[in-house]
């Protein structure tokens, strides 16, 4: 075994192999998206230890918007950041019923997620010509809305509270994906976004009906929840059109 200082030298007769042309993600993108979300909601507050689920649901739905980002890549290592807004229809909701022998006690709940934004940064490497796998990390922010309806019903009493809270709710964001070049500047992307919502105080104001002669009728009403937390599943398909000039490098390959 001998090492030669310098390299080997290539035989001048024998032509050199041509580089294999790879994709460069590098630069910036804008794409549209879509898919489906799921997660869990909690009202804490309104735990009951005889009913340990009340106040505990799924929240499912669609969700659909845009996407805008950039990539610089050096060799086979792909960095960049990107923003996202989505419309969803996700939303859940829960019924519980609660007996006190001659009364009883109806809870409606319901939460909406309206719109969901998020800001992340990418970190991937290319694994083959067109193909790239990375991951993200980020904030995410929501708009909720969640509401309550709370039914008393005993002798001699109706009470009936309509409450509803709206939120900006933050979170953090971890997910993963691949992202496939189809050709020109055109890219399609698999993706699953895990965000766990902070737990967040939220006032929910409302209207209460009393019928409990010699009191009756209407007022407002208003109510402190607190450290509701939430986490959420997402699935996204997504396209994205890519701005780099020249989509197609030379990556050498021999």
């Amino acid at each position: 075994m001998n090492y030669r200082f310098g390299g080997i030298q290539t035989d001048p007769t024998l032509a050199p192999v041509k580089a294999a042309p790879g994709y460069n993600w590098s630069g910036a993108y804008v794409g549209v998206q879509g898919g489906y979300g799921f997660g869990h909601a909690e009202w804490p507050d309104l735990f009951n230890p005889a009913n340990p689920q009340t106040g505990k649901y799924d929240a499912n739905g669609w969700l659909a918007g845009g996407t805008v980002g950039v990539n610089a890549q050096a060799g086979t290592l792909v960095f960049g950041v990107e923003g996202e807004w989505m419309w969803t229809g996700i939303k859940g909701s829960q019924t519980t019923v609660l007996n006190f022998g001659a009364a009883t006690q109806t809870f409606d709940f319901e939460t909406k997620i309206n719109w969901l934004a998020i800001a992340a940064a990418r970190a991937g490497f290319v694994t083959a010509d067109r193909l790239m796998v990375y991951g993200k990390a980020g904030v995410a922010l929501a708009d909720e809305r969640h509401t309550l309806t709370d039914t008393r019903i005993a002798p001699n009493l109706g009470a009936v509270f309509n409450l509803e809270a709206k939120a900006l709710h933050t979170g953090v964001v971890a997910g993963a994906g691949v992202e496939y070049a189809l050709g020109g500047n055109w890219s399609a992307k698999f993706e699953y976004d895990y965000i766990k919502m902070l737990a967040q105080n939220l006032t929910a104001t409302g209207v209460r009906n009393i019928n409990a002669p010699p009191i009756v009728g209407s007022g407002a009403s208003s109510t402190q929840f607190d450290k509701m937390p939430q986490d959420l599943h997402l699935i996204k398909f997504g396209v994205n059109y890519h701005f780099n000039p020249t989509p197609v490098a030379v990556s050498a390959r021999y």
